[in-house]
C-alpha cells in the first residue's frame, strides 16, 4: 500500500510542478529577471575575488583601481571601435543609398525628356501632316472655286448673249408694233 501513495504523492508533485497554461507568460519574464540578476551576481563575485587576490599580493590600491580604469577604458574603446566601424558601414550604405536616389531622379529625368521629346515628335509629325491636309483642301478648294467661277461667267455669258437676242428681239417687235400702228393710220386715215 505504501507504494501507491508514494505514486499519487509523485503525481501530485508533478502537477504542482508544471505552470498553468494561463499564466505562462508572466512566469517565463519572471525567470528570465532572475536569471539575468543571478548571473551578474556570479560575475561580480568573481570580480571581487580577484580584486581580493591583487590586493593581497602587496599591490596598493590606487594601482589596482588604475589597472582595473585602465581594462574598463581598453574595453569602452573597443566597443566604442566596433560601434565605429559598424555607423561607418552605416554610413556607406547611406551613401550608396542616396547615390542610387540620386541616379535614379536622373533617370527619371531623363525618361520625362524622352517622352517629352517623343510626344513632340508625334505633335510634329502630326502638325505636318494636318498642314498636308489642309494645304491639299486650300487647293482643292481654289480648284473648285476657280471651276465654279468659270461656269459662273460661262452662264453670265450665255445669259448676256440670251439678254441681248432678247433685247434685239424686243427692238425688232417694238419696230414691228410701230409699223403695224403706222399702217394702221395710215389705212384709218385711207378710210
Amino acid at each position: 500500500m505504501s507504494s501507491k501513495v508514494t505514486d499519487t504523492s509523485r503525481k501530485k508533485r508533478v502537477t504542482k510542478r508544471s505552470p498553468s497554461k494561463s499564466s505562462g507568460g508572466a512566469t517565463d519574464g519572471l525567470k528570465r529577471e532572475e536569471r539575468r540578476k543571478s548571473k551578474l551576481h556570479v560575475a561580480n563575485r568573481g570580480r571581487n575575488r580577484r580584486l581580493n587576490r591583487m590586493l593581497e599580493g602587496g599591490r596598493p590600491s590606487d594601482v589596482v583601481a588604475l589597472e582595473a580604469r585602465n581594462r574598463a577604458n581598453e574595453r569602452m574603446i573597443s566597443h566604442l571601435t566596433s560601434r565605429l566601424t559598424s555607423c561607418s558601414r552605416k554610413l556607406g550604405t547611406e551613401r550608396k543609398y542616396q547615390d542610387c536616389n540620386a541616379i535614379k531622379e536622373e533617370q527619371e529625368v531623363s525618361l520625362s525628356k524622352s517622352k517629352i521629346t517623343i510626344r513632340d515628335k508625334r505633335l510634329e509629325s502630326r502638325s505636318w501632316s494636318l498642314i498636308s491636309e489642309m494645304w491639299t483642301m486650300a487647293k482643292r478648294l481654289e480648284t473648285d472655286k476657280n471651276q465654279v467661277v468659270r461656269t459662273a461667267d460661262r452662264e453670265m455669258m450665255e445669259a448676256k448673249d440670251e439678254l441681248e437676242k432678247s433685247r434685239h428681239e424686243l427692238e425688232d417687235l417694238d419696230l414691228t408694233i410701230a409699223q403695224y400702228k403706222a399702217e394702221k393710220r395710215e389705212e384709218q386715215r385711207d378710210q
